[in-house]
């Protein structure tokens, strides 16, 4: 089994992310011009959602690890799967690299010609179609809610999904904050059954607000360097050199005099910041 060398792992996900924090930033702002709101304004992905029958999109939030592989089964071939399964870290730099040639070129762009094509598919292909778009959509959904939930509460939705299950109110509060569609799970059921056999005032007070509260509730002054550092993070490149870090912060573009950072002691505030605010 070959091993990927670190400096190649680490280039690869720097390439990646100097890649995608522009489009996530993007996003971020049109939901602080939306007061908050998760709105896509160019992409309805409403209609795929209920004719890929994936409006339980919540229940992946309990399996971190299945969720994780998705992008594999979309973007990886076969014949890769199958190595894959010999080499996983092999495979996860061979998802960023794929993952950055979509982004570049665009590949996600709709057609509009697409239903046509789409129609005169042979069956078996169609179904192939459908199945790369359903994992496509639910990979979208799922990252996206995720990246908002490390950027504002500073753990991911994985985590606060796992803590809510096994009881923890404030967690389940901040999970629902980020994704109302949790309240869906059958944990979360049993949850609120017992608040209103119980009379549980103080949680159903706290889940209220949460509840009505935006996605954003205030403007984030770091919220790319959060985000990359929250990336990093899953990635094992958070532990780096001071220094290092400034440079690769550098690098993917959220470092500098424009983003209210200037030198390696602010960055270490910056982190300090981020670091109090994790969970993990």
């Amino acid at each position: 089994m070959g091993e990927i060398h670190r400096s190649d792992r680490l280039k690869n996900t720097i390439n990646l992310l100097t890649a995608l924090t522009p489009v996530l930033d993007e996003l971020i702002v049109s939901m602080q011009k939306n007061n908050g709101w998760f709105i896509l304004d160019n992409l309805d992905i409403s209609p795929a959602i209920k004719n890929l029958k994936l409006e339980n999109w919540a229940e992946f939030y309990l399996d971190e690890k299945t969720t994780k592989a998705l992008p594999a089964l979309f973007l990886l071939d076969e014949a890769e799967l199958k190595e894959a399964l010999d080499d996983p870290d092999k495979a996860k730099e061979k998802l960023k690299t794929t993952s950055l040639t979509l982004l570049e070129e665009d590949l996600f762009e709709i057609s509009d010609n697409c239903d046509n094509d789409f129609i005169e598919l042979p069956a078996e292909e169609q179904q192939q179609v459908l199945k790369q778009t359903s994992i496509m959509v639910l990979t979208m959904l799922l990252g996206l809610f995720s990246a908002l939930s490390n950027m504002i509460h500073g753990v991911s939705l994985y985590t606060l999904v796992s803590l809510a299950k096994k009881g923890d109110d404030d967690a389940f509060c901040k999970a629902i904050q980020i994704d109302r569609t949790i309240l869906f799970l059958p944990f979360a059921k049993e949850r609120m059954i017992k608040a209103q056999l119980n009379n549980n005032a103080d949680f159903l007070a706290r889940l209220a607000l949460k509840l009505k509260s935006p996605i954003l509730g205030k403007k984030i002054k770091y919220r790319t360097l959060w985000l990359v550092f929250a990336l990093l993070d899953d990635e094992g490149f958070l532990t780096l050199p001071h220094e290092e870090l400034l440079n690769i912060c550098e690098e993917i573009g959220v470092y500098g005099k424009k983003h209210g950072i200037e030198d390696v002691g602010h960055l270490r505030k910056r982190l300090a910041d981020y670091k109090k605010k994790n969970w993990n």
